[in-house]
């Protein structure tokens, strides 16, 4: 554990262990090219995708591959 870790003090604590234990692998799994396949608009709107798909993951709205799909689908129609 880091030093930050061991000197923050309550939910920072928490926080920082949970991003330790937890979250620090989580990621979308579709890839920009994926979200053009799916019908996305090149450019910067791809970046702002991929953040909702991360975001998605670590609140646990999305868990697999298919949901992500359905969100990009959501998202650009």
């Amino acid at each position: 554990m880091g030093v930050a870790a061991t000197h923050a003090t309550g939910s920072a604590r928490a926080n920082i262990e949970l991003y330790l234990h937890e979250l620090r692998g989580v990621h979308a799994e579709l890839t920009g090219k994926d979200l053009i396949a799916l019908g996305a608009a090149e450019g910067p709107a791809i970046g702002r995708l991929l953040d909702a798909l991360l975001l998605a993951r670590l609140d646990g709205e999305v868990t697999d591959i298919e949901g992500e799909k359905a969100l990009v689908r959501r998202a650009i129609s």
